[in-house]
């Protein structure tokens, strides 16, 4: 990878964002495994359901890592990525209408992170040419 092509400079940012995403879901998925109080999509829940959406986190970012290990694999990161990015943005977008003391800020970061991943990977996809059988 050259980095002063267009190609190696996208790939970069691809790469930069796909480890700014899986960094902040391993640390969260960490968070809520232990309990820690840092629990970013809500108040407070039972140590169970915290403990299960941390184990949601560990899957999340094991499939968005799919692509480094089965190249078929990213289809399925775009997907989830694009989800999750969906979701915590419809989430905020709840506890703003709902006033509750929520930092937006906590729930936009990560769906902007997860939504420019999304793009980015998807572009990446859009423009890798089919390969052919000769």
């Amino acid at each position: 990878m050259v980095a002063n092509d267009g190609q190696g400079v996208y790939e970069i940012l691809v790469v930069m964002v796909h480890i700014a995403f899986a960094a902040f879901l391993l640390g969260s998925a960490v968070s809520n495994l232990c309990r820690l109080p840092w629990f970013v999509y809500g108040e407070e829940p039972k140590p169970a359901v915290q403990r299960w959406i941390g184990a949601g986190e560990l899957v999340l970012a094991a499939v968005i890592s799919l692509p480094y290990f089965w190249q078929d694999g990213a289809v399925a990161a775009v997907l989830v990525a694009l989800a999750y990015g969906v979701v915590l943005v419809g989430l905020a977008f709840w506890h703003w209408r709902q006033e509750h003391a929520v930092r937006l800020a906590t729930l936009v970061t990560p769906a902007v992170i997860a939504l420019a991943f999304a793009v980015l990977a998807l572009a990446g996809l859009a423009g890798t040419p089919a390969e052919t059988a000769a």
